[in-house]
């Protein structure tokens, strides 16, 4: 992203084949400096958190109202179609496997 031309080594996990980088640099904060998009988000509005927590849960199995609602209005994400399919809620883990 910042044209440092650094090279890094990775591995693939036999296992679940993800792609890994094999050694953590020591100091991250060189490779994200000041203002870096991803450190300078907003803080979540919590009436906006609230909201999207119960199309998530709607999404997920946990029928609401509120959540029902929202979703006939606006819509589901994209991901929603799937994420019924799964057993997960707000305490899962999840991998966010992307850049930033």
């Amino acid at each position: 992203m910042f044209g440092t031309r650094e090279k890094f080594l990775y591995f693939e996990c036999s296992a679940c084949h993800c792609i890994q980088i094999c050694e953590i640099p020591y100091e991250l904060s060189e490779f994200y400096p000041e203002g870096y998009f991803s450190l300078n988000l907003p803080s979540p509005n919590i009436f906006k958190k609230y909201i999207k927590r119960k199309c998530f849960q709607h999404s997920a199995g946990n029928h609401n109202l509120l959540g029902k609602f929202i979703s006939s209005k606006k819509g589901n994400a994209s991901f929603n179609v799937w994420l019924k399919h799964l057993r997960i809620n707000f305490n899962s883990s999840i991998l966010d496997a992307g850049s930033g």
